[in-house]
C-alpha cells in the first residue's frame, strides 16, 4: 500500500521513537497524537515499514535492549509482561 510521503515521514520518526525509547508506556493513541497522525494510518503505515505490527515491534524492542543490560528473556517477561 502507497502512503503520503508525509505520513512515511512521521511514521519513520515513531519508529525511530521506539528504537530509541523502548521501555516507554506510550499507546498507539499517545504516538499517533504526539507524531500528528491518524491511528489507523500510523497502523498500516508502520506494519508495511517494520513489517511488524507497532505492540510486537515494541515487544521485540523491549527484548532486545533488556538483553543488552544482561537481562534474561524469562527475567523480563518476569518483571515487564
Amino acid at each position: 500500500q502507497q502512503f503520503s510521503a508525509d505520513i512515511s515521514k512521521r511514521t519513520q520518526e515513531v519508529y525511530q521513537y521506539i528504537i530509541e525509547n523502548p521501555f516507554t508506556k506510550d499507546t498507539i493513541q499517545d504516538l499517533a497524537c504526539m507524531f500528528g497522525l491518524a491511528e489507523s494510518s500510523l497502523k498500516r503505515c508502520f506494519k508495511s515499514i517494520a513489517g511488524a505490527s507497532i505492540g510486537t515491534f515494541v515487544k521485540t524492542k523491549r527484548m532486545e535492549a533488556a538483553a543488552e543490560m544482561g537481562v534474561t528473556p524469562q527475567a523480563y517477561r518476569h518483571k515487564y509482561c
